[in-house]
């Protein structure tokens, strides 16, 4: 009997469960109250979602990307697994929810704040059915996708700090609590899949770098490296990130060329697997490189308008980056979108009186931020003076860190760039760092515990002194 027990009371993770069982109850409820269509781009999702639920198949012409509408042209892994649990709703009693471009004239100037898509009856009411019941459907998938990032974040930090859990916990909690992040995982957005798969492949690349060498780890790095391009085209950007760790870990440990090719022929080998095919397939299929030019070409097939309208003049004479006072409402606009906002948040709850609630969110938020900003500057600060004081005894440069630091920086540039090729709100949305959240998750974990620490040490001292 006791024998039989004996793996529950020695399961030391019972705090991740608790913070996944209280997220999935969040983002279920989410789930059920937010506005159907109204988050980020849900309607255009889930348009490419009925497709693929109707003709069993993603658009393969030009035509038929161009019918689905703006994300036509996305990825459809995520979509099509959608689609396998939506398929089967008999929507025929309400195939489709009522859009405000249809009947602008029902609308009350002023009365349609937190609505931006369509207008929301008692028919979206429960018990759900016909297209509403697919809209829910559609986005409860969404929620283990991202229990599995708040895990992958856990086991990335444990793996990291194997004597500290509860900063594992901490880091893993962030991320679970993170208010726009629950959000999103409640309704219908394929950046939801890609989330857990690069978080998953930082933990396999810090796998790698504490010294786990066994094959099947470079080759499902590769498996997840490839997934989660083949889901959103931008995470192309990890392949020089890990081919650049696995050539500083092979220096230092003396590898050899020879065995760090071959290990990251592996790599290359499981991601060709899983993204090479599809890769090839929209740059045959797609290119526009005979109306666009080599660069605007390839680029088209991948779908970011941004990208693909602004890297022709990323690269030529005409382009000026933006000045520092520009980035002001890039900087406004990212902040409040990382935390809480979405669209029309702010004007809803300038509707319903509570702007100052609004605010208050923010200022708390800020003030946690710039507590953890401090606390990594003393870190950083203490790490210099005890390096340059003596360098023998001062502590060892950490790859996994350097990686997670590596990590955040390129997508903060790659959210920057977007911003400078196409300056508006649709390129200054916080929610486009998640990639990085397992940087994020830590390093704000890590800045508050240092503050913790130096706040404990001088309050025993003073206690000390006083005593």
């Amino acid at each position: 009997m006791f024998a039989k027990n004996q793996p529950l009371t020695h399961f030391k993770h019972w705090p991740l469960v608790v913070v996944l069982t209280v997220f999935a109850g969040l983002a279920l409820t989410y789930n059920l109250i937010l506005p159907l269509g109204e988050v980020s781009d849900a309607s255009a999702h889930f348009a490419l979602i009925r497709f693929i639920a109707e003709e069993g198949r993603p658009p393969l012409t030009l035509a038929e990307r161009s019918a689905v509408g703006i994300k036509g042209d996305a990825s459809p892994v995520y979509h099509g697994l959608v689609a396998l649990l939506t398929q089967h709703v008999d929507i025929s009693t309400f195939p489709e929810l009522p859009r405000l471009s249809q009947k602008a004239e029902r609308a009350i100037p002023g009365d349609q704040r937190m609505i931006l898509t369509y207008f929301h009856t008692e028919d979206e009411a429960w018990p759900f059915h016909g297209i509403v019941l697919a809209w829910h459907l559609a986005g409860l998938v969404s929620i283990p996708m991202g229990m599995a990032t708040v895990i992958a974040v856990y086991l990335t930090v444990l793996a990291m700090y194997p004597e500290r859990p509860n900063l594992a916990l901490a880091a893993a909690a962030f991320v679970a609590f993170l208010p726009r992040f629950i959000i999103s995982s409640a309704v219908i957005n394929d950046d939801n899949l890609v989330f857990p798969l690069i978080a998953f492949a930082l933990f396999y690349l810090n796998k790698i770098i504490h010294g786990d060498q066994q094959r099947r780890t470079f080759i499902i790095l590769g498996l997840l490296l490839g997934l989660a391009v083949v889901v959103k085209y931008h995470s192309l950007i990890l392949l020089p990130e890990v081919g650049l760790v696995l050539l500083i870990i092979g220096w230092q440990r003396g590898w050899g060329w020879a065995t760090t090719v071959r290990r990251g022929l592996w790599v290359l080998a499981a991601f060709a697997v899983t993204a090479g095919w599809w890769l090839a397939f929209i740059l045959i299929k797609f290119n526009d490189i005979e109306n666009s030019g080599l660069i605007s070409g390839l680029a088209a097939p991948f779908g970011d308008p941004v990208v693909t309208e602004g890297s022709t003049y990323l690269f030529s004479s005409e382009f000026n980056t933006l000045s520092v006072w520009e980035f002001d409402y890039w900087l406004n606009w990212t902040f409040r979108s990382f935390w809480l906002h979405y669209n029309g948040l702010d004007t809803g709850m300038q509707a319903l009186g509570r702007t100052t609630t609004y605010w208050a969110v923010y200022a708390v938020f800020g003030l946690l931020l710039a507590v953890a900003v401090v606390g990594l500057v003393i870190k950083g600060v203490a790490y210099a003076v005890a390096l340059f004081k003596s360098p023998r005894t001062a502590p060892a440069w950490r790859l996994d860190l350097t990686l997670l630091a590596l990590h955040f920086s390129i997508y903060l540039g790659l959210v920057i760039l977007r911003y400078m090729l196409f300056p508006a709100w649709s390129t200054s949305q916080g929610r486009h760092l998640y990639p990085a959240l397992t940087s994020i998750a830590l390093f704000f974990v890590l800045g508050l515990d240092e503050v913790r620490q130096r706040l404990n040490t001088t309050l025993a001292h003073h206690f000390e002194i006083t005593a």
